[in-house]
């Protein structure tokens, strides 16, 4: 499996472990300008059969993530999104559909937890679970 993810997030995560990727600013970093087409063609390339959207959250980079997600599953690769699921409900249905599989992690379980520790709202992700 490829992982790979751009610079950004739509949570504030107080335990994040991927502080310095999710919370820069993309002139910040260091990058490499890879279309959707070449990230899939490389994948197969290397006879990896699986990308995950990660590292931060690939909602901020939606399009992005659905245009590779299209690419490679043209090479037969399969698109993984991790994801803490805070989305709107317009957004989903046209996100997951991009997806093969989906690993939204539950951070909490209260509404007072999330506001306090992730900047975001428990119902939303809940939400996005169902």
């Amino acid at each position: 499996m490829l992982s790979f993810g751009t610079a950004g997030c739509n949570s504030g995560c107080r335990f994040c472990q991927n502080f310095d990727i999710a919370k820069a600013r993309i002139i910040d970093k260091l990058s490499v300008g890879a279309s959707p087409e070449k990230i899939a063609q490389v994948v197969a390339s290397r006879g990896i059969d699986s990308v995950a959207f990660t590292y931060n959250d690939p909602i901020v980079f939606a399009e992005y993530a659905i245009d590779t997600a299209q690419a490679c599953r043209a090479l037969g690769i399969h698109p993984i999104a991790v994801t803490a699921g805070y989305m709107s409900a317009e957004a989903r249905p046209d996100f997951y559909a991009a997806m093969d599989a989906a690993n939204i992690d539950l951070k909490g379980f209260t509404e007072d937890f999330y506001w306090k520790v992730t900047g975001t709202h428990l119902a939303d992700v809940l939400a996005t679970i169902d």
